[in-house]
């Protein structure tokens, strides 16, 4: 059918607008801007640059979770469309992407990947299409460079493949026949490398999309499946075993009772496996160093943000001999910090584990957490030491946080440290108890609820967005708040907010201070009955200095100082790495007053 653009007048532009619109439609079409093609059931060859929506996996049902053995895990909203930027899945946020070390998918107007970068590999791809929304090219940069081509019939099948690696070429051509639902595709291969070649013929028979044939040299590989009430199918068996379809279902979420964990025999090992009744959700991953130590294995699950938690799934006599298996506790939780037996511990962020990569903060009951590798702020408003499971929240990136002492200076901790207050000045109270923050004599910032706020609490510092300054007010932009550096004892309600431990410290460096090294050997030596490994133990030390520290600087420094002397030698440089540059510069100031007082110098060398 051909179209002409419209010659009417210039009063008739509905017409003329109708044409062009027609005409850019087509064109668009023939250059190459058709979405991308996917027929799982008539083409199951074709290259597949990503699943787009549950439709094109040729699945029943609202299905809300695949793991798809070429792309992982994939989630679908209840309309069917794949939600991306989630752990193990693809991300079209390409710092997301890059913090968990996944692959970024860039798209182009018509939905079409068109590059995808893995940030695990270190590789790039890159997608070419044809006019149709067939795949023409994939190039692939990296360790293992390729670049592979595809032809296609009339009908959208592929019909040859070439692909190029290094010295290497391979190039296949496929031919088919259909019979009612039955589709038989016959490939022919042929491999050349080093002035070598070799070639080989293999066949393969389709039925509405499943795999039901290979055939090779003679050799036939039957598969049969088994479905599950909705007409998924949930196994294939095929001559060298079986694979389970691992998914669940929308209607099948918060329907927690149903959900449990089992030991499965692998090889001659046993492992632990998610279940739904009797349909495997996914295998469960441990550690070895988890053993006797983190027993629960946590799995997220991001469509109802819960977290779900398999008791003692981890023990030596359950992987050796398969003994266990319980129903699935929940947390409503997206972030939370997991305390072991052994008091270790594990940060999880929508079940991704972060640990390792950590700056913290205790103070009063408020434990706050900076990831460096997502410039991402965590806190816990109410956090119970000891306790297995903490929920954090997520203050978003680079938070700015607050607290005030018993006189009211202002600390400020942001990307895990303490940062100077130098050059802000409180101002005006607002209507609703918040307080002002100047910079350069204009309002910066909002301490929110500043005057009902807590002492030695942590507070999360806002942006001022034009809110109403009182006018009966006199602005206290003269006075400059305390630095974090400008105050060394905060007298009033000295031991209040500190744990039992760093309690008993303190009152011991203020009634009886020749008594603190004997107070720290004897609570040293409690910790290593009760079993602490070093790291427990360095990070109770790391602890109880921090807190000692935002109450009497110079008791944090006799910490350090009274540490038992075998203790300290060894493991005196790692407890620093863990203290803020404000922090270690007190204690050079210290140490250098301690070596000038006995030996008149100040020359020291500290890390």
């Amino acid at each position: 059918m051909k179209h002409e653009v419209s010659t009417h007048s210039i009063g008739n532009t509905k017409v003329r607008k109708a044409t062009i619109t027609l005409l850019f439609v087509v064109f668009t079409v023939m250059n190459g801007f058709a979405q991308q093609f996917i027929d799982i059931v008539n083409a199951p060859l074709n290259p597949i640059g990503y699943i787009e929506n549950k439709n094109q996996l040729n699945v029943k049902g609202d299905i809300a979770f695949y793991n798809n053995g070429n792309e992982g895990f994939i989630y679908f909203d209840k309309n069917g469309q794949r939600v991306f930027n989630l752990l193990y899945t693809l991300y079209t946020n390409k710092e997301k992407a890059r913090v968990n070390r996944g692959t970024y998918l860039e798209l182009d107007n018509q939905k079409k990947v068109v590059y995808k970068e893995n940030f695990y590999f270190d590789s790039k791809t890159f997608y070419t299409y044809n006019p149709n929304g067939t795949i023409s090219k994939i190039e692939v940069q990296g360790k293992y460079p390729s670049v592979t081509t595809y032809e296609y019939d009339n009908k959208k099948r592929k019909v040859k493949e070439i692909d190029q690696k290094e010295a290497k070429t391979t190039v296949t051509t496929y031919t088919y026949q259909t019979t009612g639902n039955r589709i038989v595709i016959s490939a022919s291969e042929t491999v050349k490398e080093n002035n070598q070649s070799k070639s080989r013929t293999f066949e393969y028979a389709y039925e509405n999309g499943l795999l039901m044939k290979f055939t090779e040299n003679g050799v036939e590989d039957n598969h049969t499946y088994t479905y599950d009430t909705k007409g998924n199918w949930v196994t294939n068996s095929f001559r060298f075993g079986n694979v389970n379809r691992e998914f669940y279902y929308h209607s099948e979420l918060g329907q927690w009772d149903k959900w449990r964990w089992i030991y499965k025999k692998t090889n001659t090992t046993y492992s632990p496996y998610l279940m739904i009744s009797n349909r495997q959700i996914r295998m469960l991953t441990i550690g070895f160093n988890d053993l006797n130590n983190f027993t629960d294995i946590l799995i997220y699950e991001p469509l109802t943000a819960t977290t779900l938690v398999a008791e003692n799934a981890v023990t030596t006599t359950g992987l050796s001999q398969g003994v266990g298996g319980r129903k699935i506790r929940t947390l409503k939780a997206k972030n939370l910090m997991y305390t072991s037996v052994k008091g270790n511990i594990k940060f999880f962020v929508e079940g991704d584990n972060k640990s390792g990569n950590l700056k913290q903060v205790f103070i009063g009951k408020t434990y706050v957490i900076y990831d460096a590798s997502s410039s991402q702020t965590y806190w816990c408003r109410d956090f119970e030491k000891g306790k297995k499971f903490n929920v954090f929240e997520d203050l978003g990136k680079d938070a700015l946080l607050w607290f005030k002492n018993e006189k009211n200076d202002v600390y400020f901790w942001q990307k895990g440290n303490y940062v100077s207050t130098s050059g802000y000045t409180l101002g005006e109270t607002l209507n609703d108890g918040s307080k002002l923050l100047y910079k350069n004599q204009k309002p910066a910032l909002v301490l929110e609820n500043f005057t009902t706020s807590a002492q030695n609490t942590f507070y999360k510092a806002v942006p001022y967005s034009g809110q109403a300054i009182p006018k009966n007010t006199t602005s206290n932009t003269s006075q400059t708040t305390t630095t974090t550096t400008g105050s060394n004892t905060n007298t009033a309600d000295l031991y209040s907010g500190l744990s039992a431990e760093a309690k008993a410290f303190m009152e011991t460096y203020k009634t009886n201070p020749n008594g603190l090294k004997n107070y720290v050997q004897n609570l040293h030596k409690s910790w290593e009955e009760k079993g602490s490994s070093t790291s427990d133990i360095n990070a109770k030390y790391i602890d109880m200095y921090q807190e000692l520290y935002a109450k009497d600087k110079a008791s944090a420094f006799e910490l350090l100082m009274e540490l038992p002397f075998k203790w300290k030698e060894p493991h005196l440089k790692t407890i620093t790495t863990f203290l803020t540059g404000e922090q270690k510069a007190y204690n050079r100031q210290k140490a250098q007053e301690v070596l000038k007082k006995y030996s008149n110098s100040y020359d020291l060398k500290t890390n």
